[in-house]
C-alpha cells in the first residue's frame, strides 16, 4: 500500500488530520507522515499489544487490538519499523472496526 493510503487510513482512525492534498498533522507530507515515531506511538496506544523481532535483514511487526474481537496483523518490516509498526495496528484496527 502506498503512504498516502496507509496516511489515509491512519487519519480515519483518529490520530492525526488531513490538512489538505498534500499534507498531514505535524505539517510532513504523507512519507514523512507514515514513519513518524508520535504516529507510530499514537497508534500503539490503541491497540492492546505489539510485539517485533529482529533477525538478519528483516524485522516482524505483530500488533493485537481488541475491541470485542480478537485481531491479529503481521507486518514484515525491510525498511522503517515505524512505518511497520503503523501498518500492523493500522490492520488490527481496521479489522476490530468492521
Amino acid at each position: 500500500m502506498s503512504d498516502r493510503e496507509l496516511a489515509d487510513r491512519v487519519v480515519a482512525l483518529g490520530v492525526g488530520k488531513k490538512l489538505d492534498e498534500l499534507y498531514y498533522s505535524w505539517g510532513q507530507q504523507s512519507d514523512k507522515f507514515v514513519r513518524d515515531w508520535r504516529v507510530a506511538g499514537a497508534l500503539m496506544e490503541k491497540c492492546t499489544d505489539l510485539h517485533y523481532d529482529t533477525m538478519p535483514g528483516i524485522t516482524t511487526v505483530i500488533a493485537w487490538a481488541n475491541n470485542g474481537n480478537d485481531s491479529s496483523e503481521e507486518i514484515e518490516v525491510t525498511e522503517s519499523l515505524p512505518r511497520a509498526i503503523i501498518e500492523a495496528c493500522v490492520e488490527a484496527l481496521e479489522t476490530n472496526n468492521e
